[in-house]
């Protein structure tokens, strides 16, 4: 964020928004490197989730944010 008095140009390569939202992904954007020739590739095996013990879904995490207006301080609670 800048100042709305501060009117010199600045030149950025910008974002989108699947760039900006990657922080989120649980796998990495760019592709692991190909092995080399002498190397074998590796099999990974995954073990699948272990099922829940109850049938409630789990609770929903609330955020709470800060509200300043002017010098007034209030924090929010967001489900």
């Amino acid at each position: 964020m800048r100042n709305f008095a501060d009117n010199v140009l600045v030149m950025t390569g910008g974002v989108n928004k699947g760039r900006l939202l990657s922080s989120y992904r649980n796998a990495p954007l760019v592709p692991e490197a190909s092995p080399d020739k002498g190397d074998k590739p590796r099999r990974v095996s995954r073990k699948s989730p272990a099922p829940a013990a109850s049938s409630a879904p789990p609770p929903k995490k609330a955020y709470m944010v800060e509200v300043i207006k002017g010098n007034k301080r209030t924090e929010e609670k967001v489900d």
